[in-house]
């Protein structure tokens, strides 16, 4: 098996818009939503032992889709999202203390020296608290599949998300 590393969370943000049906009356509903997000990790123990930290940014194009049930005011909503990766910068900070910058290399060979899967595919879960047409959004997206093509690595997008959002429309 492939081991996993530790990792914490680099601050990103998302920007979006989104579409809602009701079905089945007005306590159930079906979303979909097209964002552009923007991820990442801070891996703490690089496979390059000459490597102190590695920071990764990764901007995505992702499209979801959910179910929602409304009780009272708060959405609980579970379905799917697709991430197609646009662009990605890592940092890495060596031993001695000095850093370099490269862009991410996207593909599905380790051997081409690609270093990551453009797409990504998996789950969301939110919670979504409406106060007068404000919605207040807690929600977690997790991948399915490894997005890494080195071997020995793991990397699964795992993201949590805090939100402020109100219609337009």
């Amino acid at each position: 098996g492939k081991d996993a590393y530790p990792r914490s969370m680099n601050m990103g943000y998302t920007v979006g818009a989104f579409a809602k049906t009701s079905l089945f009356g007005s306590r159930t509903g079906m979303t979909f939503g097209l964002n552009y997000l923007q991820a990442g990790a801070i891996d703490n123990a690089p496979l390059n032992p000459l490597y102190k930290e590695t920071n990764v940014r990764l901007n995505y194009l992702q499209g979801e889709f959910y179910f929602s049930s409304d009780i009272k005011f708060i959405e609980l909503c579970g379905g799917l999202y697709l991430n197609s990766a646009l662009s990605g910068k890592k940092s890495i900070t060596k031993a001695d203390g000095t850093t370099s910058s490269s862009d991410i290399k996207f593909g599905i060979y380790s051997e081409n020296g690609d270093e990551m899967h453009r797409t990504d595919f998996g789950y969301t879960l939110k919670t979504i608290v409406n106060i007068s047409k404000l919605k207040l959004i807690l929600g977690y997206y997790k991948g399915f599949d490894n997005i890494s093509t080195v071997v020995e690595e793991n990397v699964q997008n795992k993201v949590f998300t805090a939100a402020i959002a109100f219609p337009i429309f």
